[in-house]
């Protein structure tokens, strides 16, 4: 059984409500040196100076994060929760009022493959050791991982709490986002909320190496055996997933294509074209685009999404290495601009199929789904033991 349970979270108090937009931050791993920097600078209590130190040029900023939130606890910048408490956490896209609504609370610890805390993708090769000394030194998850739910009902509860009263806080971020929460602390929505998250495997969306990281952890100090998480019901009402698309550098891009061409129709579709509901779309180094049909009866039916498609067609080019992005023109201007061979704009992964990878208990390839928008740091930190 998923074991899922509220817990005493370090809040902001702060005296203007409007800082908040201020004090929230991206996920460490999207953020560049620059935009790190240009938050520090946004507010002086910023939660990237919490989650994002530059250890690896200074081991010393480890230390100086945990200076940090112990002068911000001492000062009331950040506040303890009084009881143990989970928070509905609201993320609503301004541009398209899309929302994702979901709770905050601590997962219990499992390796993967073993109970029912289920890895959604295969992971990359990814330095671990910032997050490590990172969590050595202040004693806190900075930031939740991000976990789906199987069991329904988890996104009509949160959607009650969230409709029932104003936010306990909001901001709006730099991509037009609006974030809000609400501190969960009657005992009846806890135990409903707990009720229906333990009820049935969960799945990791997104933070497997946060999860690989607090493992290790808790080898060391088996107490610190949970991590925060932002718990979303696996449900298309609730989530926007977004493909991941690929670069590939290869010896040339003819040796590409002919490895595609063996399991792909390649047909032409306008320069401009960055989808299709027919295949991916591949770009060629001169700008012009295709779509990539999948030949009869080449893939097995069960092989079903794009990355895995790709990663198949790829597997026997032995110059090719992928690198991974989001973003459309980031990938078009690799190619075009000569540091890639080629492009692959894929399809997203559809909220069915990633159920069916979960009941499976298998994992999707690398980088197939990118979900959006992300959780804002500083929303809540946990310390990683029980306050006393």
């Amino acid at each position: 059984m998923t074991r899922f349970e509220p817990f005493r979270g370090l809040r902001y108090n702060l005296a203007d409500a409007s800082e908040f937009s201020a004090v929230i931050a991206p996920p460490y791993d999207v953020l560049s040196n620059a935009q790190r920097d240009a938050l520090r600078d946004r507010h002086v209590a910023n939660s990237v100076r919490l989650d994002y130190p530059d250890g690896k040029a200074d081991p010393a900023a480890y230390a100086q994060a945990r200076a940090d939130l112990d002068s911000w606890r001492a000062d009331g910048t950040l506040a303890l929760d009084s009881q143990a408490t989970f928070t509905v956490y609201r993320m609503t896209d301004l541009s398209s009022s899309r929302r994702t609504t979901g709770v905050i609370g601590a997962l219990g610890l499992e390796h993967p493959g073993v109970g029912d805390v289920l890895p959604h993708e295969e992971t990359t090769s990814k330095d671990k050791a910032d997050r490590l000394s990172l969590i050595r030194s202040t004693e806190i998850n900075t930031s939740p991982i991000w976990v789906l739910a199987t069991a329904s009902g988890l996104g009509a509860v949160c959607a009650r709490v969230a409709d029932a009263s104003p936010p306990t806080s909001s901001g709006v971020d730099e991509a037009h986002v609006l974030h809000e929460c609400w501190v969960v602390s009657d005992a009846a929505t806890i135990d409903e909320i707990g009720t229906i998250v333990r009820s049935a495997p969960v799945v990791v969306a997104d933070g497997h190496h946060r999860l690989e990281t607090a493992l290790t952890y808790e080898s060391e100090r088996p107490e610190a055996n949970a991590i925060m998480s932002f718990v979303v019901e696996l449900s298309p009402d609730e989530l926007e997933v977004r493909p991941i698309h690929r670069i590939v550098t290869a010896d040339s891009h003819a040796e590409i294509a002919a490895a595609l061409d063996a399991f792909f129709e390649i047909a032409d579709v306008a320069d401009n074209v960055s989808a299709s509901p027919d295949g991916p779309v591949l770009v060629r180094p001169d700008g012009s685009r295709a779509v990539l049909r999948p030949r009869p009866a080449t893939f097995d039916p069960a092989v079903n999404l794009d990355s895995q498609r790709v990663r198949i067609a790829l597997a026997d080019v032995a110059s090719a290495s992928t690198a991974f992005h989001h973003d459309v023109d980031t990938v078009a201007t690799a190619v075009t601009s000569g540091e890639a061979q080629a492009g692959i704009l894929l399809r997203p992964a559809t909220v069915a199929q990633i159920r069916e990878v979960a009941d499976s208990r298998t994992r999707m390839p690398p980088k197939s789904t990118f979900f959006y928008p992300k959780p804002r740091t500083g929303i809540v930190f946990r310390p990683v033991v029980e306050p006393t």
